[in-house]
């Protein structure tokens, strides 16, 4: 198993520098030689100037003059591992490229997360007091059924089937209370017309309801502006896994906006456009 790469470049810098130590030893070791020589090939010229060179003396300075001290030539080694650890450095730093552009995409996909679980904790809180004040009506029709007595030709089938119905008449229409500011993904939109009264808003949320579901609408707009209107759905953006950046929605076109409410949204939509869908 081989061991952590910071431990592993660890160990090579240790080793590097060990062999640096000893080249220079090395190094300064031929250096000392080769001054040795060339001490001795002038003792032996001075000693020829005075008197006759005696044979074997001779050939040690025909051997002396052709010797060498052989030295280090480090510079082709570290010519390639300069050009290696370039290489190491370049890798590297694709690989910090990769993993900043995989992280980019982490945190968008993190942000529109945290947009849908916000738009979805504010539908959750919504549809929890609808289901308790649908079943505070259903109780109080209970109860009223059983002081008043059931009606004639009303069995308690009837009865429970009666206040099954008035639950069903609260259910039909969605109560949604949307934010709607300068970056939210909420939106006002229009149509052809570019009439905002024509047009509805679009509401960020992965909790689609089916087309033709009315909604009584409640906005709070940066202006100051408390807006509360009527709608029902007519379209629907569903979740779309090659697109995540594209949020999933509902589009509820306006059928009730009064005059106050129009001129608000009329103000807000100045600093904002519209988004266009042809409803």
């Amino acid at each position: 198993m081989e061991p952590p790469i910071d431990r592993a470049e660890a160990e090579v810098l240790a080793e590097e520098a060990q062999l640096d130590a000893e080249m220079h030893a090395v190094d300064a070791a031929a250096r000392e030689l080769d001054g040795r020589l060339r001490r001795v090939r002038a003792l032996v010229s001075e000693a020829a100037g005075v008197a006759p060179v005696p044979l074997d003396l001779a050939v040690r300075m025909q051997q002396a003059e052709q010797a060498h001290v052989p030295r280090l030539n480090p510079g082709v080694v570290r010519e390639r591992a300069e050009a290696l650890r370039r290489q190491s450095l370049e890798a590297r730093r694709e690989a910090m490229r990769l993993l900043k552009g995989q992280m980019g995409q982490l945190q968008q996909q993190l942000k529109v997360l945290a947009r849908q679980l916000t738009a979805d904790e504010a539908m959750a809180h919504e549809h929890l007091g609808q289901v308790k004040a649908v079943a505070q009506k259903v109780a109080e029709a209970a109860r009223q059924l059983e002081t008043q007595g059931v009606p004639p030709g009303l069995t308690s089938i009837g009865r429970v089937e009666l206040v099954k119905a008035a639950s069903r008449r609260e259910q039909q229409r969605v109560r949604m209370q949307v934010k709607i500011d300068f970056g939210s993904e909420n939106n006002f939109y229009s149509g052809f017309s570019t009439n905002i009264s024509d047009g509805g808003v679009f509401i960020a949320t992965v909790k689609v309801a089916p087309i033709g579901t009315e909604m009584d609408l409640f906005f709070r707009l940066p202006t100051g502006d408390s807006v509360e209107a009527t709608g029902v759905v007519r379209w629907v953006r569903q979740i779309d896994d090659l697109q995540p950046e594209v949020l999933p929605g509902l589009g509820v076109q306006f059928t009730g906006l009064d005059e106050r409410a129009k001129e608000a949204i009329l103000k807000f939509v100045k600093s904002r456009e519209p988004m266009f869908y042809p409803d």
